[in-house]
């Protein structure tokens, strides 16, 4: 069953702790801690466990009621069999080593008055050592929200139900439960009695996973007697909380009643069911929910929370939102709030399907600017930070009026789904880059457009470009649109993918290798996922995914809005869309591919030992070309002695030849630059050897350096702008050797001054050194 996962050695240890410990008993399953080594060592943490008891204790005497309601637990507990209290000779035989004293504490939830858990604080420590430390967290068993979530939207009746104590219906093996010992005494008087968890507990590392190992194959037991309950347990159910929508009421009853059954042969019990149906609860012998023990939306509607969202059973899916009573001073009108608080706030903010995340996505622009200024936690954010801080909380209220359909598609549900299509927008800016998906499906009666979800991130503090920006937004548009068609069992027909980016475009409909690393790599991932005819181009005010990535005038929160309901166009026919721009091409992120040659070089500079004697050579070469083409035309040949312009040529023409040879990815880079070369940095890599020279290509086609000389309005082109010439090239060296000569083989600053009124060459003197050896 997990044989083909790739794990870890820690979960492949928890896993075969599992296996090995896990069985079934008369009641259920029991299983083993998942230790990190065979022989767990603890300290002695009962003086560490007296004193919380004795905090804990302090806590309760304010509250008699409390403190009632914590004895009355624990006496509960007693009589479930989830603990007990230590025997004389359990307390003498137990092993020390492995002995271990949770501290009890008691936890409250204000959105459930009354309620009360007990918890046992398992990250509690002694010498450096707590019970936390010495456990496996165990492998990930989870079904992800955003799966079981986008499950229950799918069809029109929906129901989910929770398991009632689910850690709690999980034993622990005997030798493993010396270490859940707590303590408890009803009266201060008293001597602090033992009690032991025989069961898992909330707090501990490894009860999440071993709940759900025990979950699930319980469930793969019953594939044959019951062929979808097994699959709703494994894929349909967070934790505890069980979550499933069907077709008709006939098939929720079934599935539900069979998903039951299953359950309470592993010693689980399946309750608290809500449905929009009253014949499902009916059927399920569920008594309909009188009232709600959650905050109203307004008094005609009781909502129910599904996994931090609220359900209205009556068909809406909402946004749930409430201002924490703690919160309420940091979002007070004239509270300056610190780093901490700035964050505190927006992780208060739960968005599993991205419905508001145009929204949550400022707050978190705002905490990525705090964080660059560079402010400790508990400094007060800046001014400019403040303002917009006051821009977005002000927005605050709006949230809690926002209504998302829970199923997909409305009254009456469709049967025909052959023309379903997903469309997935994506943009980005300067600060975010996004993406936001919708169903369209086209039936006999009308085109019905729905919100599926959206994802958005903060651009990284390394600035890039927008269309760089605009290329990781299609990239998480595809991995969305993959992990939608994942997390659904529609049968999608089309699927089309929206941009106002044409650079974007360009490179996902051209050759990607043509491009640099960064392009080539996201386009190629692109392309494993999609077709090119699935992208298609749209003007930025049709663009939904804007929303998400530009403050503009501010987010609208409204339920009819074009983020909520999809931009209109969608819902007329296909030939109304917007119309795909023509096929461009850009040069932007071109990766220029050089092609180098064996072939023997156009001019064999090692035959010759002198600069003028292949200077002459070359100036009568091209002379003879010169009075051929002149022939041709019928003009008089040239047949006197070589003139200026034609040295000047055969000159130029060599020094071209040598920095080809030497620098054919930095020439390929630049451009000839006609008159005065442009004051910004040339493209050529860092890693070139004349990247600090800054180099062009002027009009002649030649390699210049820009130097510091060129403010100089007076001094020549040559002086301000010398020819670079690579310093190991043989004609660099003639060249060399001829200032020698030239200068009587004399001092040899005196040669480096001459030449570098015209040439840029590294290392020069070390150069005019070698050519001093070799003089003769």
């Amino acid at each position: 069953m997990y044989g083909q996962i790739l794990e870890s050695e820690e979960d492949q240890r928890a896993r075969r702790l599992l296996e090995e410990t896990t069985r079934r008993t008369a009641s259920g399953f029991e299983t083993g801690l998942l230790w990190k080594t065979d022989n767990p060592h603890f300290p002695n943490s009962y003086p560490m466990a007296v004193r919380r008891l004795q905090s804990l204790e302090r806590k309760l005497q304010k509250d008699p009621e409390l403190k009632q309601t914590v004895r009355k637990l624990i006496a509960d507990y007693e009589e479930k069999g989830y603990a007990h209290k230590a025997s004389e000779e359990e307390l003498l035989t137990a092993d020390s080593n492995r002995v271990w004293y949770l501290p009890l504490g008691v936890v409250t939830n204000p959105r459930k008055p009354g309620k009360i858990r007990l918890i046992w604080d398992a990250a509690a420590k002694t010498d450096g050592v707590s019970f936390k430390s010495q456990l496996l967290k165990g492998p990930d068993l989870l079904t992800p929200l955003p799966t079981v979530l986008s499950q229950f939207r799918q069809y029109p009746i929906a129901v989910c139900g929770d398991i009632k104590e689910m850690f709690h219906q999980i034993k622990i093996r005997e030798q493993d439960c010396q270490s859940q010992r707590f303590l408890w005494r009803d009266t201060l008087i008293e001597h602090p009695q033992v009690y032991i968890m025989d069961v898992a507990t909330f707090g501990s590392t490894c009860s999440p996973a071993s709940a759900q190992y025990a979950k699930n194959i319980n469930a793969a037991e019953f594939v044959g007697q019951y062929p979808r309950a097994p699959a709703a347990i494994e894929k349909k159910h967070y934790v505890d909380d069980y979550l499933d929508s069907f077709e008709s009421i006939q098939e929720a009853i079934e599935v539900v009643n069979d998903v039951k059954r299953v359950h309470a042969r592993g010693g689980f019990e399946l309750r608290n069911f809500r449905s929009n149906s009253i014949d499902v609860l009916r059927g399920i012998g569920e008594a309909p929910a009188e009232g709600s023990k959650y905050l109203l939306l307004d008094r005609s509607e009781a909502p129910e929370s599904i996994l931090g969202m609220r359900w209205i059973p009556k068909d809406d899916f909402t946004y749930a939102f409430a201002i924490r009573s703690d919160l309420l001073p940091i979002l007070a009108e004239n509270h300056m709030p610190t780093k901490r608080e700035v964050l505190k706030v927006l992780m208060s903010l739960f968005d599993p399907l991205g419905f508001i995340c145009f929204f949550l996505i400022h707050g978190k622009i705002l905490m990525q600017d705090i964080w660059a200024s560079g402010s400790d936690w508990d400094d007060q954010i800046n001014n400019d930070i403040y303002q917009r801080w006051k821009r977005w909380i002000v927005l605050f209220p709006q949230l809690d009026s926002i209504r998302i359909p829970r199923c997909y598609f409305g009254s009456p549900f469709p049967q025909d789904f052959r023309n379903l299509q997903i469309h997935v927008f994506v943009d980005a800016s300067e600060a975010a880059y996004s993406c936001v998906a919708y169903f369209r499906l086209h039936t006999e009666n009308a085109i019905e457009v729905s919100l599926i979800g959206a994802k958005s991130k903060v651009a990284p503090l390394k600035t890039l470009t927008v269309p760089r920006l605009e290329l990781k937004a299609a990239v998480l548009g595809v991995r969305y649109l993959e992990a939608i068609q994942s997390h659904h069992t529609y049968e999608i027909q089309q699927r089309f993918l929206w941009t106002d980016s044409a650079t974007v475009l360009a490179w996902i409909k051209s050759d990607h290798r043509r491009y640099n690393k960064f392009v080539a790599f996201r386009v190629s991932e692109i392309l494993s996922l999609t077709d090119q005819n699935e992208w298609r181009w749209l003007p930025s005010k049709l663009n939904a995914a804007d929303e998400a990535t530009k403050w503009n005038s501010g987010p609208n929160l409204q339920s009819d809005s074009a983020w909520f309901k999809g931009q209109s166009f969608l819902r007329e026919p296909e030939y109304s869309w917007p119309e795909t721009k023509r096929e461009s091409t850009t040069q932007e992120e071109l990766r220029h591919v050089h092609l180098h040659s064996n072939s023997t070089p156009l001019i064999d500079v090692t035959r010759f030992n002198q600069w003028t004697r292949m200077l002459h050579t070359i100036a009568f070469v091209l002379r003879f070309i010169n009075n051929l083409r002149r022939r041709k035309h019928g003009l008089q040949m040239q047949l006197d002695i070589l003139q200026h312009d034609v040295l000047k040529t055969a000159e130029e023409l060599l020094w071209k030849l040598a920095q080809a040879e030497t620098y054919p990815e930095e020439i390929s880079l630049l451009k000839p630059t006609q008159g005065e070369p442009e004051a910004e940095h040339a493209i050529v890599a860092r890693s070139s050897p004349i990247y600090k020279n800054w180099p062009f290509i002027d009009k002649r086609g030649i390699l210049r350096m820009r130097s510091r000389g060129s403010a100089a309005a007076f001094a020549p082109f040559e002086a301000k702008y010398p020819a670079i010439l690579p310093k190991n090239h043989p004609t660099t060296f003639l060249i060399t050797d001829w200032y020698h000569r030239r200068f009587r083989h004399g001092n040899r600053e005196t040669v480096v001054n001459e030449m570098r009124q015209r040439f840029e060459i590294a290392r020069l003197r070390v150069l005019i050194y070698k050519v001093i050896q070799n003089c003769s």
